[in-house]
């Protein structure tokens, strides 16, 4: 299983390093693949999701961010799907690990706030 995470640096009040670290140690300690996208403008995990959904080489695409982020990811791999109809149901699980201030897509899904337990 491979996963990508396309991750919003700019999300919430937690500074960064310190959550990718702990991530990266999670990943690493249960031997999972793994790659990270991180996002530098508005729009970007959109692309990011678009084009990670349509490479066919990730089994689950993770937003790491607030509902902004979610939103981009889940409207990327909408379009991904969208324009490859030749792949019915093969196309990679949404993540969510909520990285927000509100967190209220995450809240409202019933995903744990944590790293560990989202």
């Amino acid at each position: 299983m491979k996963f990508c995470f396309i991750i919003n640096p700019k999300s919430g009040k937690e500074r960064f390093n310190p959550r990718i670290r702990r991530l990266k140690a999670l990943l690493e300690r249960d031997s999972l693949a793994y790659e990270f996208q991180i996002t530098t403008k508005p729009g970007h995990a959109t692309a990011l999701a678009e084009k990670a959904t349509a490479s066919g080489l990730f089994d689950r695409i993770v937003a790491i961010g607030g509902d902004g982020t979610i939103n981009e990811v889940v409207n990327g791999m909408i379009r991904a799907c969208m324009q490859d109809k030749d792949r019915p149901g093969n196309y990679p699980a949404l993540g969510i690990i909520p990285a927000g201030l509100g967190n209220d897509t995450a809240r409202g899904l019933g995903i744990p706030r944590g790293l560990k337990d989202a």
